[in-house]
């Protein structure tokens, strides 16, 4: 017990010794130094932001894509609803609230949905 203490507290030692070597370096930095390093830093930060909008551009483009898969979606089921010769046999009756987001979570219920009634609509043209 008392190694796994003393090998605990040498590392900690060493975290705080490469601390110490750190704040030293800082300290040395001429203001020359700390300008570029405050310049580097803040262009990485204005990357990351650049990055992040991306990003989120990118997750506004799904959900607009998602809403339109949802509303096609519901569309043609809705027609296939409204025809006598459809029935599902496997999938389940989904439901299409006006609050329905279409999300990874949910998308595969409804399409299944969609995808068996385009089958027996397949299988009746047969």
């Amino acid at each position: 017990m008392l190694n796994s203490d003393i090998d605990l507290i040498e590392e900690q030692n060493k975290q705080i010794g490469e601390q110490i070597k750190h704040h030293q370096k800082l300290a040395q930095m001429s203001n020359a130094e700390k300008e570029v390093f405050t310049k580097n830093l803040q262009q990485e930060i204005d990357d990351t932001k650049k990055s992040n909008a991306e990003k989120e551009s990118q997750i506004t483009n799904i959900e607009q894509q998602m809403v339109q898969i949802k509303d096609s979606c519901q569309t043609m089921i809705e027609k296939f609803r409204e025809s006598q010769g459809f029935k599902l046999s496997v999938a389940s009756h989904m439901q299409y609230d006006g609050d329905l987001v279409f999300n990874e979570n949910n998308v595969t219920l409804y399409l299944s949905e969609l995808e068996e009634y385009i089958s027996n609509f397949i299988t009746h043209l047969a």
